[in-house]
């Protein structure tokens, strides 16, 4: 599927890696969500062959499919998981870049990450309410971080912000991807190509 894609679109050869294992993401989260509502309405979409459909209701049936399926629900409610953010439908990313053109500069990190976990007030001087307890205390780790660590003539660029929530807030990367960062993961990895 890549292959047909790349006769599309053109990029520089040094992307290769990196677009082709976030198409590849893509792609699987976009197969397993049709698939996932396919499973739940038990009908064939015209898009599936009726052989497919059939060994597919035949896999759901099996001992392996429910013992992976129960795995994989138990790590979806686990505290390590993603959390909430107020963004409804858009991105970390598009909310980013809607806060650069709102804010005439590029946020830091911890002003995306508040923007995307505080519930949205009603009055200015409401206090802020953050939709889990564990976000609010890395967004507080940053700050107490920052307050603790950098004399007060450094400027907070967003690079020197980003790599201090990466490498001292929230310990860096796990399977490829950094908490709080959302779908700018993905792009955070072109400016490492």
């Amino acid at each position: 599927m890549f292959n047909n894609f790349k006769t599309m679109c053109t990029w520089e050869s040094r992307y290769n890696l990196v677009i082709g294992t976030t198409f590849e993401r893509k792609a699987s989260t976009r197969l397993s969500n049709w698939l996932k509502s396919v499973q739940d309405s038990g009908e064939r979409p015209g898009w599936m062959l009726p052989h497919v459909f059939a060994e597919l209701g035949q896999y759901w049936k099996t001992d392996k499919f429910k013992a992976i399926s129960n795995q994989v629900k138990m790590a979806r409610g686990s505290l390590k998981g993603g959390s909430l953010h107020t963004g409804g439908a858009k991105t970390v990313g598009t909310i980013a870049r809607e806060m650069e053109k709102e804010l005439g500069r590029t946020p830091i990190e911890p002003e995306v990450f508040k923007k995307t976990h505080v519930r949205k007030k009603e009055n200015e001087s409401d206090p802020d309410v953050w939709v889990e307890e564990r976000i609010e205390r890395t967004f507080n780790d940053f700050n107490k971080y920052v307050a603790e660590n950098l004399d007060s003539s450094v400027q907070l660029t967003p690079e020197l912000s980003t790599q201090i929530w990466k490498e001292k807030v929230v310990g860096g990367t796990y399977k490829g991807r950094c908490y709080g960062l959302g779908s700018r993961n993905d792009f955070d990895a072109f400016s490492q190509a």
